[in-house]
């Protein structure tokens, strides 16, 4: 068996670790417990959009030159400090150190580790899956990651009755994503890591930026990525108010069956379904990406035609919110969590399709530091909406942004 073995599978072991963060279906739930007003919330996210943001090219920048293992771990370092934080904070500003903490984090991970798998895809020769395939792949067991997740964070919920303890359960699998990542091959690192590199760091991001830039293919779907990546990542956990509004109405059966709950073991098992549900239809639609890009046209195609699906979905949703149809809403959800993760392996592939091998790292940097910047801007807006006119402002911003932007970012075909 030599290095290169099993490698997809550790890939997907990987995708499957850094998905148990089980706080995360609850996160808005136990910020709302804190006396948080939706705005704050957003004020939260924004913070740490703006220090993914402002790192988000250097640390890419790091991870491509000094080794994108090394990357990793200092990723991994940020998040167990966050999720300490947050253990222990009760107090607005705390929260936000903790969120400056998972903002760095976030920021050495994104787009490092796509550049540990295009580098291992250029590695092997004939390439035995394709680049979609295995993307698909990883974000599937992420996914699965994330449902389990749900299931063990309301059974936590379930039993202490208190949302604080999620963040200490989720330093475990962080850590053992630590030890998975010092596993990968040295190779991975990237190539061309010669002492520098160093004094030329600044040349090399200023090529990248430039190369994003000028070619339009690449700078469309940076723009494209980075805009579905935003809106999902704002909008997704508006779900929890969502589930805890209309839990008996979504689930009137619980009271007959389990007549001793309480209001928030009632969330907790309303939570455990619905999340679980996302995420596995997110696991379903990610392993099978290749086969709905083919369907859909391939490529560019098949990429705007799952943006403009968006359009309608994230309507429907905002009616149904509108008139308080909370299953229909739900629906909207976990439709528009199906797409984002089908579309996700396509567009990370098209993108690749358009780097240089030695830039990966960098130009996904540039992707997620877009994309933060959006969120920057969204998270705040719709958190004061959602205080102004309700829920049903969540899909208002959405449509309208989407509406927006849409043709401005249509992936051109080759």
């Amino acid at each position: 068996m030599n290095k290169w073995s099993a490698m997809v599978p550790r890939f997907g072991t990987y995708g499957f670790l850094k998905s148990l963060i089980f706080f995360d279906p609850f996160i808005i739930l136990f910020l709302r417990e804190q006396g948080i007003s939706f705005f704050g919330i957003g004020l939260l996210i924004a913070v740490r959009e703006l220090v993914t943001n402002l790192t988000e090219i250097p640390t890419g920048v790091i991870a491509d030159i000094w080794g994108r293992r090394r990357a990793m771990l200092a990723s991994f370092a940020s998040y167990i400090a966050s999720f300490a934080l947050f253990y222990w904070s009760s107090h607005f500003w705390l929260f936000a150190a903790a969120m400056v903490c998972f903002g760095l984090g976030e920021a050495f991970r994104s787009g490092t580790h796509k550049a540990m798998i295009m580098e291992y895809q250029d590695r092997q020769e004939g390439q035995r899956a394709s680049t979609v395939a295995i993307f698909g792949f990883v974000r599937s067991w992420s996914q699965i990651g994330a449902a389990l997740s749900t299931l063990l964070a309301a059974g936590l919920v379930f039993m202490s009755g208190q949302y604080r303890i999620l963040f200490i359960a989720s330093m475990l699998p962080y850590i053992l994503a630590a030890l998975l990542i010092i596993t990968y091959p040295r190779e991975l690192d990237g190539r061309d890591r010669s002492p520098l590199a160093r004094p030329s760091w600044r040349r090399f991001l200023a090529d990248t930026l430039r190369r994003v830039w000028k070619q339009p293919r690449l700078r469309r779907a940076v723009l494209n990525s980075a805009l579905d990546k935003s809106l999902y990542k704002t909008t997704k956990d508006y779900l929890q108010p969502v589930i805890a509004a209309g839990a008996l109405l979504l689930f009137p059966f619980l009271p007959a069956l389990l007549p001793d709950l309480g209001d928030k073991q009632t969330i907790a098992v309303a939570v455990a379904l619905i999340y679980s549900s996302l995420y596995l239809i997110g696991a379903l639609a990610s392993a099978r990406s290749e086969r709905i890009e083919k369907a859909l046209g391939g490529g560019a195609r098949a990429l705007n035609r799952t943006f403009a699906l968006y359009l309608v979905i994230m309507a429907v949703a905002w009616v149904s919110l509108w008139h308080d149809w909370w299953w229909l809403t739900v629906l909207g959800f976990l439709f528009i969590g199906a797409i984002q993760n089908a579309r996700r392996p396509m567009i990370i592939s098209f993108l690749g399709q358009h780097m240089q091998a030695n830039e990966r790292a960098t130009v996904m940097s540039v992707e997620t530091q877009v994309q933060t910047l959006l969120t920057l801007i969204l998270a705040p807006l719709i958190g004061a909406f959602t205080d102004l006119f309700g829920l049903s402002a969540v899909f208002m911003v959405g449509l309208v942004v989407f509406s927006g932007f849409g043709y401005l970012v249509r992936c051109k075909k080759d």
